[in-house]
């Protein structure tokens, strides 16, 4: 796996190496010594899907409040999306900063997420299905989130959100 660390403390994208033959391909998701080797600290807790099926759906910000050491790992299985992070972390130099990346499922690309970091994902095809690792269980009552268009983060979306749920519309500016 190539690891790359990107201009925010703790993210980090990286790449499997892709084996071909006659039936198809065969990757490595996950690896635990990989991650290690490369001083990234993970366990994981939790596998999760997203399916959506429209291109311009929109998936936060969600970031799980309190002492949570939530860390995420996620991948595009199939689409694209267009991911945007924004640092929640107090002590970080880039806290309140944002920044986006693109992953694909062209790609192989996958990133990972630091603790407190909010994070929104915008799809850029139809059918785009997402893998996250998580390293914290799923509790609901911990979840809280930024409103995609807050004014305080001036986010240039690709393309306008088509598709975005009540609750995630209905978060309060930062």
């Amino acid at each position: 796996m190539i690891f790359k660390q990107l201009k925010f403390r703790g993210f980090y994208t990286f790449e499997p190496k892709v084996h071909y033959d006659k039936r198809g391909s065969f990757r490595r998701h996950l690896c635990l010594k990989e991650l290690k080797k490369n001083k990234i600290n993970f366990s994981v807790k939790q596998g999760n899907v997203s399916i959506s099926k429209k291109k311009g759906t929109l998936r936060g910000f969600h970031y799980k409040s309190g002492n949570s050491k939530e860390s995420k790992i996620l991948s595009c299985i199939t689409g694209s999306i267009y991911h945007v992070a924004i640092d929640l972390r107090e002590n970080s130099k880039t806290f309140k900063k944002h920044f986006a990346v693109t992953l694909n499922s062209k790609q192989n690309r996958s990133i990972i997420i630091p603790a407190h970091c909010a994070n929104a994902i915008l799809t850029l095809e139809d059918n785009t299905i997402l893998h996250y690792y998580m390293s914290d269980y799923f509790e609901e009552k911990k979840y809280s989130g930024i409103r995609f268009n807050d004014p305080k983060f001036k986010i240039k979306w690709p393309i306008k959100p088509r598709i975005v749920i009540p609750r995630d519309m209905d978060y309060k500016n930062f």
